[in-house]
């Protein structure tokens, strides 16, 4: 088994290191930490390079990358602190909607927000009470936040008590 990056993914981690250390300077860390920008200039910078559609099929409309493309993209914006929703929306929202949200209904439209620059949120929620039972069943609730579009995904099952 290999474990060298390819040619392709070093010219990756070239380019994102190049175009975060020129995009995000240690100034705009300290005016996000002091509240006076939301970084959404160096977001809108990404989208237009189309990072938050690494992982995502391209039959979604996406790249199609490999989770190892965006490691090396992860990597090299924690070298500049990257203060945008792109760890949390890459690493969380996006697996999560590609898993659990059936291709034939809202996956397109919330993964499609997503490469047009969105940022969603997703939350597990009881099928029967809307509380958190552990003897129930959870659905999968997603939230596109450019759109305002909710979706309601395949049941997901309890984690089974291995004690019992």
């Amino acid at each position: 088994m290999d474990f060298e990056l390819t040619e392709d993914q070093l010219e990756l981690r070239q380019i994102v290191h190049d175009i975060a250390e020129r995009e995000c300077p240690t100034a705009l860390i300290r005016s996000v930490v002091a509240g006076t920008d939301d970084a959404s200039g160096l977001w809108k910078t990404y989208v237009g390079l189309d990072w938050p559609a690494l992982t995502i099929p391209e039959a979604d409309g996406g790249i199609g990358y490999t989770a190892v493309e965006l490691i090396i993209v992860l990597e090299e914006l924690g070298y500049v602190a990257d203060p945008t929703p792109f760890l949390a929306t890459t690493t969380q929202y996006v697996p999560l909607v590609r898993e659990c949200a059936p291709a034939d209904s809202a996956r397109p439209a919330l993964l499609g927000a997503v490469i047009g620059g969105g940022t969603g949120a997703a939350a597990f929620a009881s099928v029967h009470t809307g509380k958190y039972d552990a003897d129930d069943g959870f659905r999968l609730v997603a939230f596109d936040s450019t759109t305002g579009s909710k979706g309601d995904f395949k049941p997901v099952t309890p984690i089974q008590d291995a004690s019992k």
